[in-house]
């Protein structure tokens, strides 16, 4: 995609969705996200969806784990931001990525 600006994928803090856990009592909260594709409830942690098998990827700037549909030469399009073409950032290489 000569010309067009690519976002990337990268591992964030997540900020925004569904907190679950009580910090009164000193658990940390644990964040789930929604699969854009079929609704299945997702973690931070998750690469694919469990229930349509699309991989994921976090969208730092909306905040937001989205899932994701191949555009070819490594550029991803975010369900969560259709207009907004991603790449994954170098930590795919390690496994460390979202």
């Amino acid at each position: 995609m000569v010309g067009r600006r690519t976002e990337h994928l990268g591992r964030r803090a997540p900020s925004a969705s569904v907190v679950v856990g009580d910090e009164q009592e000193g658990d940390a909260p644990m964040q789930l996200f929604e699969c854009q594709q079929c609704g299945q409830f997702l973690y931070f942690e998750n690469t694919r969806c469990e229930h349509c098998g699309h991989s994921l990827g976090y969208l730092p700037e909306l905040s937001v784990l989205s899932a994701l549909l191949p555009e070819g030469d490594g550029t991803w399009r975010p369900l969560a931001a259709p207009d907004r073409p991603s790449r994954f950032c170098a930590n795919v290489t390690h496994a460390a990525r979202n």
